[in-house]
């Protein structure tokens, strides 16, 4: 079971990240970086920026699970930077997300220090900016959908999080123990003392998921018993610099919705906001735009590639926390 978590998760420790570090074989998300890393250039533009700095700077909790190959920047040489323009793309050129395009930035991936910027400052903000969290969030999940990946989500807490949850076809249900908080080497030891168990989990995970849920709570409470067993070694305070550990009972069901779910639910969401009615194309669009004041003159439409692909996305939600 291979999951794609969203870089906001990442960078602010939030429970689907946690949770996807420990159940899952490997982890994908989009990392902010040079479109060409052995440009000497592009690495010293983006050096040049304090907001990168800091970006990287909080990621550095989880440089470990990068070494081990825990969490991954690309799938078979395929990174979603890719997948988070063409989102873009499909937002400035189809008519159904023309509700989202006064709040895209047109000139978001001209200049790649630009994008750097814009992005590390809305990572570490977690979020406030729609023109750029939308197409991440969208990216991702045509990144999962593209390579047959789970998407981690949260508990549906804001509007566009309910209706795409609502989108979702619910397929496997289950309710287990995983570190809610956590450093690097406290979830590389978890997921060593739970090895066999988190096997089997995900292959019975895998198999529910295909239509045979006939292992999966012999496999859920097997993992569940060798997690107490496990946990007290697991919560002990390794040294007095190391980060606090706490585990929590969540519930984490599996659905299959639309890859441009993401996309749907914002259009929704925004219409929702505006009072209900349909609004028409904003006179400001996504990227690309402000060069020519008609662009359905001189633009042709852009063919879906993804058009009726499907993802399944993986909803976590915490039930209890211990102590």
């Amino acid at each position: 079971m291979n999951l794609v978590v969203s870089p906001y998760h990442l960078t602010s420790r939030e429970l689907p990240a946690l949770a996807a570090l420990l159940l899952a074989e490997r982890v994908f998300t989009l990392v902010p970086a040079p479109a060409s890393p052995f440009d000497e250039e592009s690495v010293q533009s983006a050096a040049m920026s304090p907001h990168y700095r800091r970006f990287m700077e909080s990621w550095r909790w989880c440089e470990e699970l990068w070494r081990e190959g825990v969490l991954n920047a690309s799938f078979s040489g395929s990174a979603p930077v890719g997948d988070v323009m063409e989102s873009c793309a499909i937002i400035d050129r189809h008519e159904r997300y023309a509700d989202l395009r006064m709040l895209m930035r047109p000139t978001l991936f001209d200049s790649e220090h630009e994008y750097l910027t814009a992005i590390s400052i809305d990572l570490l903000r977690a979020g406030p900016d729609p023109g750029i969290s939308i197409p991440i969030a969208a990216g991702l999940d045509r990144f999962a959908a593209r390579h047959r990946l789970i998407v981690a989500r949260p508990e549906p807490a804001s509007l566009v999080q309910q209706l795409e949850a609502r989108a979702a076809d619910r397929k496997v249900a289950i309710a287990i123990p995983v570190l809610s908080q956590s450093d690097a080497e406290t979830v590389l030891v978890a997921r060593e003392e739970l090895a066999t168990e988190l096997a089997e989990l995900r292959g019975a995970i895998a198999q529910a998921l295909s239509g045979d849920g006939s292992l999966l709570m012999a496999s859920a409470e097997a993992y569940t018993r060798a997690f107490a067993t496990a946990r007290d070694d697991l919560v002990r305070p390794r040294d007095r610099d190391s980060a606090r550990t706490i585990d929590a009972f969540v519930s984490i069901w599996f659905g299959e919705h639309a890859c441009d779910a993401a996309l749907r639910a914002s259009v929704d969401a925004a219409r929702s906001l505006q009072g209900g009615g349909k609004s028409g194309p904003s006179p400001r669009v996504g990227p690309g735009a402000g060069r020519s004041g008609n662009r359905e003159a001189v633009l042709p439409v852009l063919r879906e590639p993804m058009a009726g692909e499907r993802v399944v996305s993986m909803f976590v939600r915490p039930m209890a926390r211990r102590r």
